[in-house]
């Protein structure tokens, strides 16, 4: 006999209702889902057994998603059904903006300022009922003021349960690079730096997590420092400011002594006119950074200035340039994990291998390659500098070499460990680069094999994987 809904207990369908809602909103860090905004509201409608369970379902109600076209009672509603589960609160205020420089930019600003003011202050809404807020999502138009009108009505709220901050700010199609960081540079000047930065401080107790989307650059180390119990941060780069000294930004970033993971981004196409430091100036340190995740040319080139003594993950990606020379004049001790994602290594494998294999990284066991190219001329390398500590190694997806030409290098490196007493324990790489060795490179395939603990084949990039991987090569 087929089961209906109504045979089914509450708790059966609670769960099918969370599961479902899981998918529909994975994390509003990446930005919100209306789907999973419209998902309590559609079985609050049908019939009375799934009515009941979305009344009942707190945690069916605590994904907000509020924009100029939504109601306060609509919001209200969410707030109050919610009751005490915590909340995930997204204003996206980046549809209306202008769009073209005949519009009157202080118009928007005036409409957002209002917004923001309804939704947070209304008699509709008290303030009290955010402080079950645990993660704000803010997405506007226009770079610095946008930010500034977001902390002028955030700053003074008690948030004690908020642990994450996502603010993404959508850069003006229409401005030149120059004008608009003339206009940030101008307007941070003139606040003072400070006074714009949102300062949450003992009220917010719990915040740990600020990931900061083109926000200018020179702000980030002071809502960092600001907020002294944020542990882990993503900054976006938004277009280069030659104005902004490197060394001097991370100084200033530094300051926030509780930094754990850092994840710095610009797009593919932004270089920098950063320059090598002096011999003279000492880096930046941050003392107890242990995640460091680069993407693009401009991050990359901040290794120049940076020190942290207990980096243990590395993360390089999209770089245009040699990466060779942004690894060779640092120094990590803790270092356990370098990633090289879509990275281009050039013409200098020696120096990047003779980096790996020169003391720097005595802590090194784990290295993943994804993506590179050169990946010949690197493990030619390698052979010659074979890195003893390194106990698992991941080549993912190469491109721009033949079979052969890759088979042959890593063989001979995997042979030479093995002599030496100290065979590679995990050796990982993708099916389909596995099966095109396995086809055009001979017998080469079974003398990899022999020579590795274990090979791990994967038909898709796994970090799950790799990380279980990692944390088995430093223990």
């Amino acid at each position: 006999m087929p089961t209906t809904i109504t045979d089914l207990p509450y708790e059966v369908l609670e769960h099918i209702f969370l599961v479902g809602l899981e998918g529909a909103c994975t994390s509003f860090a990446h930005g919100p889902s209306r789907s999973s905004h419209n998902y309590a509201t559609t079985l609050s409608h049908v019939c009375g057994q799934w009515r009941d369970v979305a009344l009942r379902g707190d945690a069916l109600w605590a994904n907000i998603i509020a924009d100029e076209d939504s109601s306060l009672e609509r919001v209200h509603t969410y707030r109050t059904r919610a009751r005490l589960h915590p909340l995930n609160l997204a204003v996206d205020f980046s549809g209306a903006g202008p769009t073209h420089r005949s519009e009157n930019v202080l118009r928007y600003l005036e409409r957002a300022d209002r917004f923001l003011s309804a939704l947070f202050f209304s008699p509709a809404i008290p303030l009290a009922s955010w402080a079950n807020l645990a993660s704000l999502y803010f997405r506007a138009t226009h770079h610095g003021q946008a930010w500034t009108l977001l902390s002028e009505h955030l700053r003074g709220m008690s948030m004690p349960n908020l642990s994450s901050l996502v603010v993404d700010i959508q850069p003006l199609p229409y401005a030149p690079t120059a004008e608009v960081h003339a206009e940030i540079f101008d307007i941070t000047s003139a606040l003072g730096g400070v006074e714009v930065a949102p300062t949450f401080n003992g009220t917010t107790p719990l915040l740990r997590s600020i990931a900061l989307r083109n926000v200018p650059r020179c702000w980030y180390p002071l809502v960092l420092y600001n907020n002294s119990s944020v542990r882990s941060s993503t900054l976006q780069l938004w277009r280069n400011d030659p104005r902004e000294d490197p060394l001097r930004f991370l100084h200033r970033l530094a300051r926030c002594t509780v930094l754990e993971h850092l994840t710095i981004e610009t797009e593919p196409s932004v270089l920098t006119a950063w320059n090598i430091p002096r011999a003279s100036e000492e880096p930046a340190c941050i003392p107890i950074l242990e995640r460091l995740v680069l993407v693009g040319e401009a991050p990359s080139r901040l290794l120049y200035y940076l020190s942290a003594p207990q980096l243990t993950r590395l993360e390089i990606s999209n770089t245009t340039l040699d990466v060779a020379f942004y690894l060779r004049d640092t120094v990590f001790p803790s270092l356990r994990t370098l990633v090289l994602r879509e990275t281009h290594i050039g013409p200098r494998a020696g120096v990047l291998a003779r980096t790996l294999a020169g003391g720097k990284f005595p802590a090194l066991t784990t290295i993943v390659f994804h993506t590179l190219s050169y990946n010949d001329r690197l493990l030619q390398e390698l052979h010659l500098v074979p890195l003893e500590s390194v106990e698992t190694l991941a080549l993912l997806q190469p491109k721009f070499v033949f079979a052969h030409s890759l088979l042959q290098p890593l063989t001979a490196m995997l042979q030479a460990r093995s002599k030496g007493g100290r065979p590679l324990r995990n050796f990982v790489i993708d099916r389909i680069s596995w099966e095109t060795f396995e086809r055009d490179g001979g017998g080469l395939c079974e003398e990899v094999r022999r020579y590795v603990g274990r090979l791990c084949i994967l038909d898709e990039p796994c970090d799950a994987l790799l990380e279980s991987l990692e944390h088995e090569s430093s223990t």
